[in-house]
C-alpha cells in the first residue's frame, strides 16, 4: 500500500468545510488537531532541553529526538506561521563559550 502524503492544515480545514455536518469526522479533526497540538509541543520542549544540557549523552539522545519531528508537517506550518525562529538551529547553549558549545556539539553526534 502506498503511503499518502501527510494533510497540511489547510487540507484538513477543506474537509471540515466539505463535511461540516458529519459528526464523526469532526470528531476525528479534533483528534488530528490535538495530536498535531501534541506533537509541536513536544518539539518545542525538547528542543528548550536540548539547548541547556551539557551531558554528551542527554545531548545526543535530545538531538536525535528533535531530528525526529523537524520534518514533521505541523511543526513546518508552525515555524512557518510564527514569527519566531524555528527552535532547532543555533545555538544550543548559548550560555557557555562558543568553542565550548562546538565542542560538545561533536562528541554528541559521534554518539
Amino acid at each position: 500500500m502506498e503511503q499518502q502524503a501527510p494533510l497540511t492544515q489547510e487540507q484538513l480545514r477543506e474537509i471540515a468545510v466539505r463535511r461540516r455536518g458529519d459528526q464523526d469526522v469532526r470528531v476525528l479533526l479534533l483528534e488530528i488537531k490535538r495530536l498535531r497540538d501534541l506533537t509541536l509541543k513536544a518539539f518545542q520542549r525538547g528542543s528548550r532541553a536540548f539547548r541547556y544540557t551539557e551531558d554528551v549523552h542527554d545531548a545526543h539522545v535530545l538531538a536525535s529526538f528533535a531530528e525526529l519531528f523537524e520534518e514533521e508537517p505541523a511543526i513546518l506550518e508552525s515555524m512557518l506561521q510564527s514569527k519566531h525562529a524555528p527552535l532547532s538551529p543555533g545555538r544550543r547553549w548559548p550560555h557557555m563559550p562558543e568553542e565550548r558549545e562546538a565542542e560538545l556539539l561533536a562528541r554528541a553526534r559521534r554518539g
